[in-house]
């Protein structure tokens, strides 16, 4: 059964912007964590959603919050899945690129690398 988190995950990943908004007007929390460990913040820019990025991020998304067993920020995940939009956004609100994840890898090594796990670009 889907949770209220997973329900806003599933709004990022898929940038349904106007649908994520009324959700968040609604009183729903930008950083409620669903069943996958993950913000929607994180669900959003690992899919190269940006403007769903944006939307939780004026909504008060947390840019480090960590998420999974790997405790990856949502710029770890951009930068991992080339999500360059998405990593934009994130570095404006103030994502420490530096920020390492439970292993000790940082976002900014996932993009000096140039070969992201794989490419998501939104459409």
């Amino acid at each position: 059964k889907m949770g209220v988190g997973d329900q806003l995950c599933q709004l990022a990943w898929e940038g349904k912007v106007d649908e994520l908004q009324a959700a968040l007007n609604n009183g729903f929390d930008p950083n409620w964590i669903g069943n996958s460990d993950y913000t929607p913040l994180h669900c959003a820019s690992e899919f190269g959603q940006s403007k769903a990025c944006l939307t939780l991020l004026q909504a008060g998304a947390d840019t480090e919050a960590s998420g999974g067993r790997a405790k990856k920020t949502p710029l770890h995940l951009a930068a991992e899945n080339g999500n360059t939009g998405a990593a934009k956004v994130l570095l404006f609100f103030g994502a420490d690129p530096d920020a390492p994840d439970a292993e000790g890898r940082r976002p900014g090594e996932a993009f000096a690398q140039g070969t992201p796990r794989r490419a998501r670009h939104a459409v």
